[in-house]
């Protein structure tokens, strides 16, 4: 598209995110031109454009027109070129180019020698006025500070000094797209903050190997967006990292960090479920995240997903986990009598919360294939059926045969006083064991795992 080069603004245009050019005209008109040259829309502002656009943070066009001397306008454009709206300024045309903060407010000066203050709705928030005309375009600093300069001589620095803000944004909420990071993939984390009396006007992120930690980044700041997109060249296979979040409101005032959810590079493919990760080779290095504990004993540790629907032993020895424990977990798939299990179980709490409530199991269920309910934690009831030092078995009513001859499930205990014939509760783990010298499914009970209903004593 050609513009008689007399017509353009003085200006520089305004350029939007999608390369689309903005920019007033002496002919006029408003115009949007595409990368490739080509008119997008314009629009008669009727009269002489010397404003160069600015585009605020949610993509709205400010442009003003008029001269001094003369009438001014200040427009609001959507992206598409329909106006939102227009501030008529009778005393005065607008030359400078409009500023727009973070929070929408739009600073534009004029020739009735004032410095205009605007909401995003086209309402006037405040005017100063200075001796002369105000064709300087408004500069705006960290600070929410506004500054320009007038024909009066002077430049101006105005600040809001009666804020009645003395209370910081909300701690940030931080979230993160996966807890696990394939390595060479960027860690995706977004986030939210919010001040009721005013607005918050920048936030400020770090990476760390801990939460609140900026080992890893220092402080960035991130303006107004709500996420980012960290590169991973800092980020090392095997290592948790954690981004914190501050938010900052226009009165100076800073939130309390926020954290999210710990993330672990990982040497290959996310696979972050239970299910899936049953499905894989022996031998795959796994990383499963933000699973549940919900038992341990002195040689492995059982998780779970937080809906129950799939469970898996992790063979180490830390006794230090705790049922409820939210956790992150590596190491390598393998299968032993049968069950697939997580071997070199390492671990990272990154919360805890509630034991989860054991899902109802009955005899038939045990023997299925599909769906697979080893690793999870279980509860059934029946008579006993055979009883010795570390076992008892349970006859829950359906034909299942134990290694020990006797009919029901095994249950593994450290202690008990039970009897055959006693009517009992077991609450555990149904995993494979070896019993009699072959793999077969019992329930491995937990602390208190075994309730008496009714004893034949």
């Amino acid at each position: 598209m050609a513009v008689p080069h007399r017509f353009v603004s003085r200006f520089v245009s305004g350029l939007g995110p999608d390369g689309v050019i903005y920019f007033g005209s002496g002919d006029g008109y408003i115009y949007a031109v595409n990368p490739d040259g080509a008119q997008k829309w314009r629009y008669s502002a009727g009269g002489v454009t010397d404003s160069s656009p600015a585009i605020g943070p949610d993509g709205t066009i400010y442009v003003g027109m008029g001269y001094d001397g003369g009438s001014g306008k200040l427009f609001a454009f959507r992206p598409d070129g329909s106006k939102i709206w227009q501030l008529n300024l009778p005393g005065g045309g607008v030359v400078s180019s409009p500023a727009v903060d973070p929070s929408g407010t739009v600073y534009v000066g004029a020739c009735d020698h004032k410095l205009y203050a605007v909401n995003p709705n086209g309402t006037v928030l405040f005017t100063f006025e200075t001796g002369s005309s105000v064709v300087s375009s408004p500069a705006l600093g960290a600070d929410s500070s506004v500054v320009f300069g007038s024909y009066d001589g002077n430049i101006y620095c105005l600040r809001d000094v009666t804020s009645k803000d003395l209370t910081p944004p909300s701690t940030p909420v931080v979230e993160v797209a996966s807890q696990s990071l394939p390595v060479g993939q960027p860690l995706v984390v977004s986030w939210q903050s919010t001040d009721a009396e005013s607005m918050v006007a920048e936030y400020v992120y770090c990476v760390g190997t801990r939460p609140g930690e900026c080992d890893v980044t220092g402080w960035t700041s991130a303006g107004i967006e709500t996420g980012a997109l960290i590169e991973p060249t800092s980020l090392e296979v095997g290592t948790t990292y954690y981004v914190s979040v501050k938010a900052r409101n226009p009165s100076q005032r800073w939130s309390d960090f926020g954290v999210s959810p710990g993330v672990t590079v990982i040497a290959g493919e996310a696979v972050d479920r239970i299910g899936l990760l049953k499905l894989m080779d022996d031998g795959s290095v796994v990383t499963l995240a933000s699973k549940v504990v919900t038992a341990v004993f002195d040689d492995c540790v059982f998780i779970s997903e937080p809906n129950r629907v799939a469970g898996i032993r992790c063979v180490s020895s830390e006794t230090a986990l705790k049922v409820g424990d939210i956790v992150n977990v590596t190491g390598t798939l393998s299968t032993l009598n049968g069950e697939r299990v997580v071997l070199n179980a390492g671990y990272s709490v990154v919360g805890s919360g509630p034991a989860l409530r054991p899902l109802g199991l009955a005899g038939r269920s045990a023997r299925q294939a599909v769906p697979d309910l080893l690793g999870l934690y279980v509860t059934t009831w029946g008579r006993v059926t055979a009883v010795g030092d570390d076992y008892v078995v349970i006859d829950s009513g359906v034909k299942l045969v134990s290694a020990r001859g006797a009919r029901g499930l095994e249950v593994k205990c450290a202690s008990h006083a039970l009897n055959v014939g006693d009517v009992v509760c077991a609450r555990g783990v149904l995993c494979r064991e070896q019993v009699n010298h072959q793999p077969v499914t019992v329930l491995r009970a937990t602390q208190d795992g075994l309730l008496t209903f009714l004893s034949h004593h």
